[in-house]
């Protein structure tokens, strides 16, 4: 596969995590249910203590981390060499994500399927 298609993956990617952290973000504005998978509790998961550190939802970091990762990956087609950057932030992300996997399952003993996403 060319650099030109893990580019293209890459901003797909992203583009999707934006939409779903704007999902999370207006629903909570908006006091609003989110639709949740059988046997899932979100609301739960979307108001615990635990991803919400100081008093910020970590839907807010999802939407600066997509954002940048768009930004990165706009870059990135116009051939400038941010390789390392993507890598990097992408080891971060995966790291958070890990974080609000083990929130959910082991401190709040509820997943919510959008949060996991």
């Amino acid at each position: 596969m060319s650099r030109q298609s893990y580019h293209s993956i890459l901003f797909v990617l992203s583009l999707l995590g934006l939409l779903i952290a704007g999902y999370l973000i207006s629903t909570k504005i908006g006091n609003v249910a989110l639709v949740c998978v059988t046997g899932s509790n979100c609301r739960a998961v979307q108001y615990s203590p635990y991803l919400n550190p100081f008093g910020i939802s970590v839907s807010y970091f999802g939407a600066a981390f997509y954002l940048v990762m768009l930004g990165l990956t706009t870059a990135l087609f116009s051939g400038r060499k941010l390789e390392r950057w993507v890598f990097g932030l992408g080891v971060f992300g995966l790291l958070f994500a890990g974080y609000v996997t083990y929130a959910q399952g082991v401190l709040i003993g509820q997943f919510c399927f959008w949060c996991v996403v």
